[in-house]
């Protein structure tokens, strides 16, 4: 049994994330869910740990997999899992991507080359989760991570369609951000629902967008008689 400490940022529409007392696990944080049973927690957990295959390459994570299960001290039930704690200077937010100051602060002196390539992994990295057989849904800066060799981490892996629609037991997406969700999947935008990977490229497009032109997406509102950031 472990004893979790304070929570790591603020909580998130499905959960919150916690450090673990102890020296032991100063890499390993624990994601609870708000409601495990409506949420199918043990399910997504278990159906994630049985993929065996590694998400890290070259010493540092493509994603924060699941470690082991986090479970009530009382009833023993799933109520979340423990994952690698993803923290700088090697990680660092992707929405500092959108705010030139805090951008410059965490690269210094990179270049538009440097977003470029932090944009190609991105869409590697997107790749890698589709031919594995899952689909992301809430793509977007708020669930991603990058380090100064401009690579990417995806994090929530728990919200992840475990396979294709139709497939024995797979279970949906958990809703998207609609900034980053495609128009046929609007309407069901904050709930579980089945997608194909064509809905992570649409993400995938408006994410690189916001990141290589600061936080502008290319669908962003302007008011009437404003002047668009393109011209």
């Amino acid at each position: 049994m472990v004893k979790l400490g304070e929570r790591v940022g603020a909580a998130g529409s499905h959960g919150e994330v916690r450090r673990i007392i102890g020296p032991r696990y100063g890499t390993v944080i624990v994601k609870l869910s708000h409601n495990p049973r409506a949420q199918r927690t043990g399910e997504r957990v278990r159906a994630l740990m049985s993929d065996q295959r590694s998400w890290s390459a070259n010493g540092m994570f493509r994603a924060a997999w699941p470690v082991a299960r986090a479970l009530a001290v009382t009833g023993h039930t799933d109520v979340g899992f423990a994952m690698p704690h993803l923290s700088g200077p090697s990680y660092r937010p992707m929405r500092v991507m959108l705010d030139p100051p805090a951008r410059e602060k965490a690269f210094p002196g990179a270049t538009w080359n440097r977003y470029l390539m932090l944009a190609a992994d991105l869409a590697r990295a997107v790749g890698l989760v589709h031919d594995r057989g899952y689909t992301i849904g809430d793509l977007c800066p708020e669930n991603l991570f990058v380090t100064p060799a401009a690579t990417v981490v995806m994090t929530d892996v728990d919200d992840w369609q475990t396979g294709r629609p139709g497939d024995p037991g797979v279970l949906p997406c958990r809703g998207s951000r609609s900034a980053y969700t495609p128009p046929e999947h609007l309407a069901d935008a904050t709930g579980d629902a089945f997608r194909q990977p064509a809905s992570d490229r649409w993400a995938l497009a408006v994410t690189i967008g916001a990141a290589l032109f600061i936080g502008r997406r290319p669908f962003a509102w302007f008011p009437p008689g404003a002047v668009p950031f393109w011209g």
